[in-house]
């Protein structure tokens, strides 16, 4: 084999590694993604009722930290304070209004990486009537409502409001109905069996 063929089998083979190893820079680079996830509990109430609710929000992308969340109180809930932080109480801090609740990290060093979480407990008074509302919910990147807005990942939360359910007086009755002094007799009521009853001698 010539000079001439040698040089070319050589670029030849030299350009193919080229492009297997471009190839595999390719498959092995991972697209970095921003994302969050929120969920509250519990899901449903009564109406007008009083409940302590826990919300849970997750930054769950790899591309972006997560520095600050808002909350908009649904129509008809009032929030009452505080706003309790429980897993970071000394690294974030919450305000309260009558539509929002707001979350921010206090510092740089704060912000929550991905898989981390901040959860915050309060109480809230259902509205007057059923239905579902939603706890519509945004997060951004830096703290107090800095950086870039993250995607939500997944639904936002709701709560389902229920009506109250209807209450209805036992029926009950005596076996025997007649008794005589220090005799027992077993008083049941519908559907439920209240208890024994025995008369004064």
């Amino acid at each position: 084999m010539d000079r001439k063929q040698i040089h070319k089998t050589l670029t030849i083979t030299a350009l193919i590694t080229l492009i297997l190893l471009s190839s595999n820079l390719i498959t092995g680079v991972h697209a970095k993604f921003e994302a969050f996830t929120t969920a509250i509990f519990p899901a449903e109430t009564s109406i007008s009722q009083l409940a302590t609710y826990t919300m849970n929000i997750t930054n769950t992308g790899d591309g972006a930290t997560l520095g600050s969340a808002a909350i908009a109180i649904p129509e008809g809930f009032t929030v009452l304070p505080p706003i309790t932080i429980l897993n970071l109480p000394s690294s974030w801090i919450s305000t309260l209004s009558t539509t929002e609740i707001n979350l921010t990290a206090t510092g740089g060093g704060a912000v929550l990486q991905q898989g981390k979480s901040v959860i915050l407990t309060f109480e809230a008074i259902a509205p007057s009537s059923p239905g579902i509302v939603t706890w519509t919910t945004q997060a951004t990147s830096s703290i107090q409502g800095g950086g870039t807005v993250i995607p939500l990942q997944g639904e936002l939360p709701e709560v389902t409001v229920v009506a109250n359910p209807t209450l209805f007086a036992p029926e009950l009755t005596a076996t025997p109905n007649h008794v005589s002094q220090n005799q027992a007799s077993t008083l049941t009521s519908s559907p439920v069996t209240t208890g024994t009853l025995l008369t004064a001698p």
